[in-house]
């Protein structure tokens, strides 16, 4: 999945697969990418929309949706 660099404090670069309705989040400073499943395309628009991306994930994506994390190497 193509990631596009994001303007927010904890997210380096998100990337949305629309036929898998999944999005990755490649977190700043923690070489982490969190995938996030159940997102549909209005969502991803919401997403990007929003003013503090790193708001809407912690306060809508991540108590509502599956979603796991994966430590990458540095």
């Amino acid at each position: 999945m193509k990631r596009q660099v994001i303007d927010s404090k904890i997210i380096e670069s998100a990337g949305y697969d629309p036929l898998l309705g999944q999005v990755e989040l490649e977190f700043k400073g923690s070489h982490g990418v969190s995938t996030i499943r159940g997102i549909t395309q209005d969502e991803w628009r919401e997403f990007l929309a929003s003013p503090s991306k790193g708001t809407h994930w912690n306060r809508v994506w991540k108590p509502g949706k599956e979603s796991f994390y994966e430590k990458t190497k540095a």
